[in-house]
């Protein structure tokens, strides 16, 4: 697929999960460089593809940071609340959403994820084969989860994963998800870009 073809964007915009408060990390995860470039960059540039418009979810001080900000007050709650302003800002579209601290996220996961999307179901994510559950960190949520999502956090219940169990989902299984990988801490960090820098090589040797 030519990446500047873009897939299903008249109904899907895409959503950069900033982090939360990245207290194990030490430094803001949206901000580390995995791609030679920050991580919302290499993000949004992966989500341009398949969506019309692409934003990054921020608190109020990190607003200067980004072009395209949707300000959330609740970081550290989860994804949530970033999901729940995302669809304030526009009900009607369905929003990918894709969290900053996944970096072996690449074009090809989110081709399969757009591919397989069916927008009758609440979302459409992946099954995580580690963990038997679904997985949050990559989700395309219909407008129809709006008001599920907002039940949910009335109810103090703010679990995108129960969220994503309790509901009428379509789940995509890869033979291969290491690419879930969550980046929380430096080792994290430092592991992720072994990976990285492995497949690299791999690549350059073929």
């Amino acid at each position: 697929m030519d990446p500047k073809e873009k897939i299903n964007s008249s109904v899907l915009n895409g959503l950069i999960l900033g982090g939360g408060k990245s207290s194990r990390m030490g430094k803001q995860k949206i901000l580390l460089d995995y791609h030679g470039k920050p991580q919302h960059d290499y993000l949004e540039e992966l989500l341009n593809p398949f969506c019309d418009e692409v934003y990054v979810s921020c608190n109020e001080s990190q607003v200067y940071l980004f072009s395209n900000p949707i300000v959330d007050d609740s970081l550290g709650i989860g994804p949530l609340t970033g999901l729940l302003s995302a669809f304030k800002v526009n009900p009607k579209t369905a929003w990918l959403s894709v969290a900053c601290d996944i970096p072996l996220l690449d074009v090809s996961h989110l081709e399969e994820l757009v591919k397989l999307r069916d927008p009758t179901k609440v979302a459409t994510c992946f099954y995580n084969n580690q963990t038997k559950h679904p997985e949050p960190f990559v989700t395309i949520w219909e407008p129809m989860s709006y008001k599920i999502l907002s039940d949910n956090y009335k109810k103090k219940q703010y679990s995108a994963k129960r969220i994503l169990k309790e509901n009428d989902i379509k789940l995509v299984q890869l033979k291969d998800d290491n690419f879930l990988y969550n980046v929380n801490t430096i080792e994290d960090k430092i592991k992720a870009q072994k990976i990285l820098a492995s497949q690299r090589d791999i690549k350059l040797d073929k």
